[in-house]
């Protein structure tokens, strides 16, 4: 499975911080892409974008013993921690997207999760 972040980029000029006033279209990203070979919980053998965007949260956000509870989130940490060029943070916040595959785009929004506009 392919899962694509992208970690929306602070605009001071245009007096835009995505973890305050949320998901901009057209904003600056770092964007991760990630290969994941995790066993999948979906009856048609996929994930959903809203399970992989909550782990991707959980592996950048949750103490270690939390992540390991989730096969999903270890996969994702793993993955991260064996890249070699990271973005500039690597941890998921309010204004952030999540695609999977070439599924919808989800924004990680200040409750929950809505999809991109």
């Amino acid at each position: 499975m392919k899962i694509t972040i992208g970690l929306t980029k602070t605009d001071r000029a245009a007096d835009y911080v995505p973890s305050m006033d949320g998901y901009r279209p057209g904003a600056e990203q770092d964007v991760v892409v990630l290969e994941i070979d995790a066993v999948p919980t979906q009856p048609d053998g996929g994930w959903r974008a809203l399970e992989v965007g909550e782990a991707y949260f959980m592996a950048t956000n949750a103490p270690e013993e939390v992540v390991k509870g989730s096969p999903l989130a270890l996969a994702i940490y793993t993955a991260l921690v064996e890249r070699t060029a990271p973005a500039h943070r690597l941890s998921m916040s309010v204004g952030d997207t999540v695609q999977v595959d070439d599924g919808p785009v989800l924004v990680c929004a200040s409750f929950g999760w809505e999809e991109a506009k």
